[in-house]
């Protein structure tokens, strides 16, 4: 199998699974997004971090599938482990690149880190923490669900 056969079917997998990655977002958005309103993640789109979390561990569990060649070794005559990987592939690029959104968590960092008006900032002790905790725990949490789902595959 050459390797425009394998991108050209991880592309079709991809433009297939991307819809259901979107629709699932923009789910969890309406579902979750102002919903935290104390405590240390006050003002979180939970929404968005819990795709980016859900995408990111996806996708690290995908990668580490591939790269440690679970379904065995991908033979140029088009075994099943090629169409495994590519599949595998495919739905990382499309339901999980969809899943996932960088725009979205950028402008709502950005958001975050705009003072808002309340009595504490007219006493002049306002500032955007909520943008640097978000993207800060962000990070932190992807990396917390990302590492794990990456090695499992070569750790079991």
């Amino acid at each position: 199998v050459d390797g425009d056969s394998f991108r050209d079917f991880k592309l079709c997998v991809g433009i297939a699974t991307a819809p259901f990655g979107a629709l699932l977002r923009w789910k969890l958005g309406k579902l979750l997004n102002g919903k935290c309103t104390g405590g240390p993640c006050a003002r979180w789109p939970l929404g968005t971090l819990t795709a980016n979390l859900l995408a990111s561990g996806l996708l690290a569990a995908l990668a580490g599938l591939c790269e440690y060649d679970v379904f065995g070794e991908v033979a140029a005559d088009g075994n099943g482990a090629w169409y495994a990987e590519a599949t595998l592939k495919g739905v990382g690029l499309g339901f999980c690149g969809c899943l996932s959104t960088v725009s979205t968590w950028i402008n709502e960092v950005n958001t975050l880190l705009s003072p808002r008006p309340s009595a504490e900032a007219a006493a002049g002790y306002g500032c955007g923490c909520a943008g640097v905790t978000y993207a800060l725990g962000s990070v932190a949490l992807g990396l917390a669900v990302g590492v794990p789902a990456f090695g499992w595959s070569e750790w079991a």
